[in-house]
């Protein structure tokens, strides 16, 4: 994706990304299923490779983000799911106004990616 001076950065991040981390562990609302351990034990446990879809702030720190899974289905194709066998994780926001931005992004990384949901 193209940087837009003022506006944040998104970026497809590793689960081991620090940024990420930092700012779980900041995040009013942060829930233990947005650590990265949560998702890496899912990873490990059924296989599908996991990533966090982010927003990246001037100083390229995390802003909001989403773990995910890549889930295929034979015959059914791919999916990006918001970490399977997990009650709720919901997208993690430092601003409420990132929120539409975030979905804009991931639903744009989901097409580019050629995710078919």
């Amino acid at each position: 994706m193209e940087h837009v001076p003022g506006r944040p950065a998104a970026q497809i991040l590793a689960l081991n990304d620090e940024r990420w981390l930092s700012f779980v562990q900041s995040a009013e609302g942060a829930l233990p299923s947005h650590h990265p351990r949560w998702a890496s034990i899912l990873s490990e446990c059924y296989g599908y490779p996991t990533f966090v879809v982010a927003l990246t702030d001037a100083g390229n720190n995390v802003s909001a983000g989403i773990p995910l899974a890549d889930v295929k289905f034979p015959l059914l194709g791919r999916k990006w799911v918001s970490l399977p066998f997990t009650d709720y994780v919901p997208p993690l926001l430092g601003s409420s106004r990132l929120g539409p931005l975030l979905m804009a992004e991931l639903e744009s990384f989901r097409r580019s990616e050629r995710v078919d949901r």
